[in-house]
């Protein structure tokens, strides 16, 4: 799993460039500029977590609280190209948050 925890980081994952600019696009929207959304994420400790096919998720959920949260409880889901999915779960009054980003051809397995 790999964990990040500010958007401008987003550039430089090891993903297709058409998944990092649908994500980017997808996390930026709800905050209208990369600024501003840097500023809550740092305000609010908000990260992007990134599930990868070799994970052992029922291991990851059983020692990340936020990931099983991520998982049990998301606000919303929506698919990226490249066959990823983002979902995004609020993990407190204060709006903060866990993004998941998870290749979608294994949702159903993590889910699980």
């Amino acid at each position: 799993m790999i964990t990040i925890d500010s958007p401008s980081l987003i550039p430089q994952l090891p993903l297709p460039a058409t998944t990092v600019s649908a994500l980017e696009t997808e996390i930026i929207l709800p905050f209208g500029s990369r600024p501003s959304t840097a500023a809550f994420w740092e305000e609010t400790n908000t990260r992007l977590l990134i599930l990868q096919e070799c994970d052992d998720v029922a291991a990851l959920r059983e020692e990340d609280p936020l990931l099983n949260f991520a998982l049990t409880y998301p606000e919303w889901t929506i698919d990226l190209p490249n066959d990823f999915r983002l979902t995004m779960a609020i993990t407190t009054d204060e709006g903060s948050g866990i993004y998941l980003l998870t290749p979608s051809i294994s949702i159903e397995q993590i889910q699980d």
